[in-house]
């Protein structure tokens, strides 16, 4: 005799359901903008040498997706770096900003193209290191890298970082010195 339990049925449904979420969120979710195998180490000693010298510059991230308007968000505002674009509402010159954060304009157009030439996603200033986001999936630990401004640290050390999920990240592989490869936690 076949027993029909409506409520197996249903959680079967719903294990499923939440599998099929799951797995979605983690396969649908493409890179940022670059693969961790893009990142250059050159490029980021460049950048890291300009952002030192500006402490207003606490985020930059990359904004447009097709790569081809060269727009980005500096400390949460969108802005473009080049000069032939309009000003928007809310996206406009990184002249425009560089006055309204207290900035040389020329010091930030030049940090906004070293920041493009380093290929990572996003910078992220904590204090003791800067983070370099490069993949952040859906539900699964983000990866990228680290300069450490101060302090020893070595491949396995746990540090904590406001701005990550979690709020701690492992150093997984040392790059040089004060560079790091890292996964949050």
């Amino acid at each position: 005799m076949v027993s029909c339990n409506p409520f197996r049925n249903m959680k079967f449904r719903l294990m499923f359901l939440i599998l099929a979420v799951f797995l979605s969120c983690k396969t649908s979710s493409p890179k940022l903008f670059y693969g961790l195998d893009e990142f250059r180490l050159s490029e980021a000693e460049i950048f890291v040498s300009g952002i030192q010298k500006q402490p207003k510059i606490v985020e930059i991230s990359i904004v447009d997706t097709r790569r081809d308007k060269n727009e980005f968000r500096v400390n949460g505002q969108a802005v473009f770096n080049d000069t032939i674009q309009i000003d928007q509402p809310n996206a406009y010159s990184y002249r425009k900003r560089a006055k309204e954060i207290a900035v040389d304009e020329n010091e930030l157009h030049q940090i906004l193209k070293n920041f493009d030439a380093m290929k990572v996603s996003e910078f992220k200033r904590e204090s003791r290191f800067y983070l370099f986001p490069v993949q952040n999936y859906a539900m699964s630990p983000q990866l990228g890298y680290l300069f450490l401004l101060e302090g020893n640290a070595k491949v396995g050390d746990t540090l904590e970082a406001k701005s990550v999920i979690g709020d701690k990240i492992v150093l997984k592989k040392a790059l040089q010195e004060n560079w790091f490869e890292y996964t949050s936690l």
